[in-house]
């Protein structure tokens, strides 16, 4: 079985977030940023998505999500591919087949 986790670059001050699960300093409007970069992941790998490490600051520039530029650092992002969206399955077909129905 392929590992079935990605690298993606978004903000680094959303880390805090996604390791420590710990809203506690955001404002209002960085939760709403938070919540709406989660809704974008669970879209493009389903609802089993998470994110299990990132890195340090990689640079500055445009996160792969969109926005405007800021920090970034790099995101593991682990998912099943059986939860895929169906327009995600052709590049995992044959792994989410046999994750749904084997």
């Amino acid at each position: 079985m392929r590992d079935n986790t990605e690298k993606i670059s978004h903000y680094e001050w959303m880390a805090c977030y996604f390791i420590n699960d710990d809203l506690s300093g955001y404002s209002i409007e960085e939760i709403e940023a938070i919540k709406r970069f989660e809704c974008l992941l669970k879209e493009h790998y389903g609802d089993s998505v998470r994110v299990m490490d990132c890195s340090e600051c990689i640079g500055f520039g445009t996160p792969d999500y969109g926005g405007l530029k800021g920090d970034l650092c790099e995101y593991l992002v682990e998912y099943k591919p059986q939860d895929l969206p169906s327009e995600h399955w052709q590049s995992h077909k044959e792994e989410a087949l046999k994750s749904r129905y084997w």
